[in-house]
C-alpha cells in the first residue's frame, strides 16, 4: 500500500479469525486516530490468529496515535511476525504493537512470537521482543542483510524444512533509504556500529 488510510491498519483493518500476510508493505500515511486503539502499520486489530512473515512498514504515522508499526492492538489470540521491519516511527507511537495501556501479552509471553523482527530505535516497544535499530543501520543496508540472511530455525537451533527465507530482501545503498523487496544487496555493510543494534531475548523469550 502507497495510499492513505484513516483510523485502520495500513493493510488489514481487523481480523477476528485467522490471517496470514507475507511479503507485504506499506508505506502509505495513516493520517487520523479515531481514538479505538486500532491503528498499525501493517494491521490495526488482532482477536485472532495472525502471522506477519517478510513484511514492512515505514513512515505511517505523521503524529503521536499510540498506534503500532505492525499491529494497533493485539487484544487475543495470537500474533506471530517473522524476518519483518518497521521504520521511520513518530515519537508517540510503538515500533511492534501499539496501545500499552491494553497489555499485548495478556499473562501469556508466548501468545506474541517475533522473531527477527526490527524497529526504530527511539520509541518503545510494548512486546519487549523486538530488535531495536537506529537509521544509520537501516540506510547503510545492515538490516537488510540481516533480513536477507534470514533462515527459520525452531528452538533447537534446527533449520525448519520448507520455513521461511529472506531471500525477497535487499537494498541498493545510497539508492534505497530502506530495506525493499528487491532480493540483492549492493554495498551493505557487514557489520553495525555500537549501539545500532539492541537485541532482544529473542524468538523464545530466551
Amino acid at each position: 500500500n502507497t495510499g492513505t488510510v484513516n483510523c485502520s491498519g495500513g493493510l488489514l483493518g481487523s481480523n477476528s479469525g485467522k490471517a496470514f500476510i507475507s511479503n507485504s508493505y506499506n508505506v502509505g500515511k495513516i493520517t487520523k486516530n479515531c481514538g479505538s486503539g486500532r491503528v498499525g502499520g501493517i494491521a490495526g486489530f488482532n482477536n485472532g490468529e495472525m502471522e506477519i512473515v517478510n513484511c514492512y512498514s515505514a513512515n505511517n504515522f505523521d503524529t503521536a496515535m499510540n498506534a503500532g508499526g505492525f499491529v494497533g492492538n493485539h487484544f487475543l489470540g495470537s500474533l506471530k511476525i517473522i524476518n519483518s521491519y518497521s521504520a521511520g516511527i513518530h515519537a508517540g507511537n510503538y515500533g511492534i504493537v501499539g496501545i500499552p495501556d491494553s497489555p499485548p501479552l495478556h499473562g501469556d509471553r508466548y501468545a506474541i512470537y517475533l522473531d527477527n523482527v526490527y524497529y526504530s530505535a527511539g520509541v518503545g516497544d510494548t512486546t519487549g521482543l523486538g530488535i531495536q535499530a537506529t537509521p544509520a543501520v537501516f540506510e547503510n543496508g545492515y538490516v537488510a542483510k540481516l533480513l536477507h540472511d534470514y533462515v527459520q530455525k525452531d528452538e533447537n537451533g534446527d533449520v525448519v524444512v520448507n520455513g521461511v527465507t529472506g531471500e525477497i530482501w535487499g537494498q541498493e545503498v545510497g539508492v534505497d533509504p530502506l530495506p525493499v523487496f528487491k532480493g540483492v544487496l549492493v554495498g551493505a555493510a557487514d557489520s553495525a556500529g555500537e549501539g545500532d543494534i539492541i537485541d532482544a531475548p529473542g524468538p523464545f523469550g530466551a
